[in-house]
């Protein structure tokens, strides 16, 4: 019985030193799952984002009246939660700073080119972005639509 009982203590010994190292080592079912919480919110955090910017309406002068409207309806790509709460921060200086350059743009790009390019449009409002936003911030410009209404 003496040795049964001796044997018992040294059963528990050893699993107690083996639970402490486990602890202590942060392995098995002590492992830190933090790390892992935290690297997977940050996942999150950058992930691709998609900002609706309101419609557009541009228009288009000839002579001594209006030829036509650009409708123009876009989003802009943005990585991260930072990148989205700085767009949208100064979203109505982004909004006047796009449609202030694309009001002398396109009347000049028709008057040579009687078409528009929707790559050229994409380009400028990705050029507006940076200078309003700094470079970075914003990844890409994606058109949803481009109407000309009139002449």
């Amino acid at each position: 019985m003496k040795k049964l009982a001796i044997a018992i203590a040294a059963v528990l010994m050893l699993s107690g030193g083996t639970i402490s190292i486990l602890k202590w080592m942060k392995i098995g079912p002590f492992a830190d799952t933090t790390a892992e919480k935290s690297d997977a919110i940050k996942q999150i955090d950058n992930a691709t984002r998609f900002i609706d910017m309101d419609p557009m309406f541009i228009p288009i002068f000839k002579d001594n009246g209006v030829a036509g409207t650009i409708q123009l309806h876009f989003k802009f790509e943005v990585n991260g939660a930072d990148n989205e709460k700085k767009v949208r921060q100064v979203v109505r200086l982004l909004n006047n700073e796009i449609f202030k350059d694309l009001y002398a743009y396109i009347p000049r790009t028709l008057h040579n080119n009687n078409t528009l390019d929707v790559e050229l449009i994409k380009h400028r409002l990705e050029m507006d972005a940076a200078k309003v936003l700094g470079p970075g911030v914003v990844n890409a410009a994606l058109i949803q639509s481009m109407t000309n209404s009139g002449g």
